[in-house]
């Protein structure tokens, strides 16, 4: 992804965008999919519970209801992982965080990490 390419200082990176599926939908989309793979990025195309259009449905569904982020202070979704093993939480506001309590061996939580994932 380009927005993780050094230029000028090789000290400084560009600024990644947001985590987000409200403000940066495509960017934290393929970030997810650059941690859990490219079978992730295909099955999401069906939605479906634990999906990306499952979590964007939700967040639309408690809007309408007038649910704020105070009521909904541990999330209001779950996308699953490749094969339902590590999880991100999905917040009203449409943050994503990286739940490491499901990466047992700790590789996609450093990934995460890196490519911008606040932990929940």
């Amino acid at each position: 992804m380009p927005e993780r390419i050094p230029q000028g200082d090789p000290t400084k990176e560009i600024p990644m965008s947001p985590r987000n599926l409200l403000t940066h939908r495509e960017d934290t989309v393929a970030a997810i999919g650059e941690i859990e793979g490219a079978a992730w990025v295909g099955s999401q195309k069906s939605g479906g519970d634990f999906s990306v259009p499952g979590a964007l449905e939700q967040i639309a569904r408690l809007s309408e209801l007038g649910l704020d982020e105070s009521e909904a202070a541990h999330g209001v979704y779950v996308i699953y992982g490749d094969g339902g093993l590590t999880r991100y939480r999905v917040m009203q506001s449409g943050e994503v965080l990286f739940m490491p309590f499901y990466d047992a061996k700790g590789e996609k939580t450093a990934k995460a990490r890196a490519l911008g994932f606040a932990m929940a």
